[in-house]
């Protein structure tokens, strides 16, 4: 399931809690904390979004400094010696 098909799972179930709680007899204070829990989810739904199109942002980042290095690095003028521990 993708973040859209959530946001709308979301949506659609406001709108039924909404719709039985005008239709319903029962417990009125029930059907306002279930309210309450999915616009929770809403707000941490929007909020995942958020942080994911940061992330999305902040590694398109690296991966362009990181092509920018290794540019740098196959292009200079003046050899390199590559060592590692072993």
């Amino acid at each position: 399931m993708n973040a859209e098909d959530f946001a709308r799972r979301l949506e659609d179930m406001r709108r039924n809690v909404e719709t039985i709680r005008g239709t319903s007899d029962a417990s009125s204070a029930a059907f306002e904390e279930l309210l309450v829990a999915v616009e929770e989810l809403r707000v941490a739904e929007e909020e995942l979004r958020q942080q994911n199109e940061d992330l999305t942002t902040a590694h398109a980042a690296v991966a362009e400094e990181r092509r920018r290095y290794q540019h740098l690095f196959q292009y200079a003028p003046d050899a390199y010696l590559l060592t590692d521990l072993n």
